[in-house]
């Protein structure tokens, strides 16, 4: 689902994804959290539910849901209705939790066993996934330091707000100063011979068409080599090189990650910015997938 693009974005090195039965939660390294519930292997027509929230003492939780079948006006907890109150997005196609309903929201999803939205009509929709919720949730608490304070969304306890540490500091990314112009560019035999060497094949034609060439730094050229026979209906397989002024060449490494797989699909760099992007999509209606940006 569009969720798990978004944990992808949240989690880092040093605080990888964990799951619970049906949920998956993640940090970033400011300790942002977000967990999402979604269907199992037993159950495909589970809707999914996002928790998000911020790492200061005040941030207010947000949680929302797939709406499958709109419009949706309450939840029922194991078979109880809650008298939420709900807003749709622009587009209906996810429901959020409005902040007073948030208390009775995050008690549902870690205590009931079943949380199924109520249509207009009466009518049930697609329930939520709840299996793991608690646990999630709960490891949020704890990542965040919000555990046995009132802040909790379930370790809760009698410490105030305040007893919440700040989070720790960003660290600064300092973008690279490009200088000088783009390295001598590939001929269709070295063409060849990276795409046979990263992608286990090589083009026929058009070889100069499957590279780009964008200067970095002072000493760096930036080479992307797509090869299209490695390529899918809608994820392009594409291999990052670094051509230094001197003559050598090696493969561009990623901070905080060791293996991108998929996440290294679909390459592009925007010179404006110089951000590296990558994205690839599970369908190529674009429901599902994962992304990644570097400067």
């Amino acid at each position: 689902m569009l969720s798990l693009l978004l944990l992808a974005a949240a989690a880092t090195a040093d605080a990888p994804l964990v799951t619970f039965k049906d949920w998956t939660a993640g940090c970033d390294n400011g300790r942002a959290c977000m967990a999402v519930g979604q269907y199992n292997e037993k159950n495909y027509e589970l809707a999914s539910v996002v928790v998000e929230r911020g790492p200061l003492p005040g941030d207010v939780p947000k949680i929302w849901f797939l709406q499958d079948q709109s419009p949706i006006v309450d939840l029922a907890a194991d078979g109880k209705r809650l008298g939420l109150k709900l807003t749709p997005d622009a587009d209906d196609w996810a429901v959020f939790v409005e902040p007073a309903s948030l208390p009775a929201m995050t008690e549902a999803l870690a205590s009931a066993t079943k949380l199924v939205p109520i249509r207009r009509d009466g009518e049930p929709a697609t329930a939520l996934s709840v299996d793991g919720a608690a646990a999630a949730l709960r490891w949020i608490d704890a990542q965040q330091r919000r555990a046995g304070t009132v802040t909790a969304l379930v370790a809760k306890g009698d410490k105030p707000a305040s007893a919440v540490p700040a989070p720790p500091a960003l660290p600064v990314v300092r973008r690279a100063v490009p200088k000088g112009a783009v390295g001598k560019p590939f001929t269709d035999a070295q063409i060849r011979a990276i795409q046979q060497q990263y992608s286990d094949c090589s083009d026929d034609d058009r070889l100069q068409d499957m590279v780009s060439y964008d200067r970095i730094d002072a000493r760096t050229t930036l080479v992307l080599v797509t090869a299209q026979c490695a390529s899918g209906a809608y994820n392009m397989d594409v291999t990052a090189l670094l051509l230094r002024d001197g003559g050598g060449r090696e493969l561009a490494k990623f901070a905080g990650k060791a293996d991108e797989g998929d996440l290294m699909m679909n390459l592009s760099f925007n010179p404006a910015t110089l951000t590296l992007s990558s994205g690839f999509k599970g369908r190529g209606i674009g429901d599902c997938g994962g992304g990644a940006d570097w400067v």
